[in-house]
């Protein structure tokens, strides 16, 4: 939800481009720029537009008279920590997985699931088994021109058909050419409002449109890395925890003319999170001028997610940053105005407020260790 407030007109829509039909002055936020080119999405409350802003999730607002007072409702609970072994939580999961499922499976519209072959949408489908005798699945590939590259970039397109034979699902599958791309560039940027560089929005684009033949509602496995430690960055991140832990500083500093140790050194905080997360000075030059660069992202995002550095291991606030921030003004920003394109409902199970609940009262071992990741899923 998007809304404009310049003390007499109040402006609010789903959509950037309605708030633009209404005389609106079409200047470019600088700060979210800047932002944008670190980060490659704008975080909220900020756009691109000047005086237009994303409304904060969890909020309430009143207008009266010239004063809009935004008031935060809910936010995430702590939850006490899970004291049961990981074959018992994992159980426990699989529980509340199945209800959330089974929730987000009532429509009155034709149903199917997104199937990526990666292992959170696989038990998306697994859950859906168990509600339903059959389901669509939709699938989307790339038509490319050598043999070698075609098999690369399809493996996990080749594995989603698998896994759809496995269950039994009616399956669909379409492949997305450079020519297709190109035809559908310009719609998919006039549907995003403002951009997001994420190179999946094309095939997501197109997949929404080819589904949309057979089903009005997909759920997806969407949010899954984010609540079950599914990432890279956060294994190493623990390593980089351990290695601070158990290193003696002397060592450490003596280790750090090497770039690799140097990376482990930084602290847990918004600085580590920065090294993970956002583009580097000596990449955004060659492109961006100065003047682009002078709002600190750091400090934005220290603010938001790191001014208090509670008792918790880090990763768990790194993995909180990326749900509250992340997951949702990038990857469901994206997947909900390139599915919403063709009118198809996009449901994510895997962050349904009772698995989210759950998930938070799992210790960090049952996700990431330095070894491995999504550990229970």
């Amino acid at each position: 939800l998007y809304y404009f407030w310049d003390g007499g007109r109040f402006l609010f829509s789903s959509e950037i481009k309605a708030i633009l039909e209404h005389a609106v002055s079409r200047i470019l936020n600088r700060e979210a720029f800047h932002y944008y080119v670190r980060a490659l999405y704008v975080p909220e409350p900020l756009t691109m537009f000047h005086g237009i802003y994303k409304f904060p999730a969890g909020s309430t607002a009143t207008l009266r008279g010239t004063t809009l007072a935004i008031k935060k409702y809910w936010d995430a609970p702590g939850e006490e920590k899970y004291t049961g072994g990981v074959e018992d939580a994992a159980k426990k999961l699989r529980t509340v997985v199945d209800s959330a499922v089974e929730r987000q499976l009532i429509s009155d519209r034709p149903l199917g699931v997104y199937l990526s072959g990666g292992i959170d949408s696989s038990i998306v489908l697994d859950s859906v088994s168990r509600c339903r005798n059959t389901i669509d699945t939709f699938s989307v590939g790339f038509d490319l021109p050598e043999t070698e590259e075609r098999e690369k970039f399809n493996q996990d397109f080749h594995l989603a058909r698998r896994t759809a034979k496995h269950y039994g699902a009616r399956h669909h599958e379409v492949l997305l050419s450079a020519d297709d791309a190109l035809a559908i560039l310009e719609k998919s940027v006039w549907h995003l409002d403002e951009p997001i560089a994420n190179p999946t929005t094309l095939p997501m684009f197109y997949l929404a449109e080819f589904a949309k033949k057979k089903a009005d509602v997909v759920l997806g496995g969407d949010g899954g890395d984010e609540v079950f430690g599914g990432y890279k960055r956060y294994q190493l991140s623990r390593v980089a925890s351990y290695y601070q832990k158990i290193m003696p500083i002397t060592f450490r500093h003596f280790l750090s003319y090497n770039e690799r140790f140097r990376k482990l050194n930084v602290p847990a905080g918004v600085e580590r999170y920065a090294l993970f997360m956002f583009q580097k000075d000596d990449i955004l030059r060659r492109a961006v001028q100065n003047e682009f660069l002078r709002f600190d992202i750091n400090d934005f995002f220290r603010k938001q997610f790191f001014s208090v550095l509670d008792a918790r291991p880090f990763e768990e606030r790194f993995m909180e940053a990326d749900l509250q921030s992340w997951l949702r003004d990038e990857s469901f920003m994206m997947t909900d105005k390139m599915s919403m394109a063709s009118a198809v409902e996009v449901r994510v199970p895997l962050v349904d407020l009772e698995v989210v609940r759950f998930a938070e009262t799992l210790p960090l071992q049952f996700k990431v260790s330095p070894f491995n990741t999504k550990i229970i899923l």
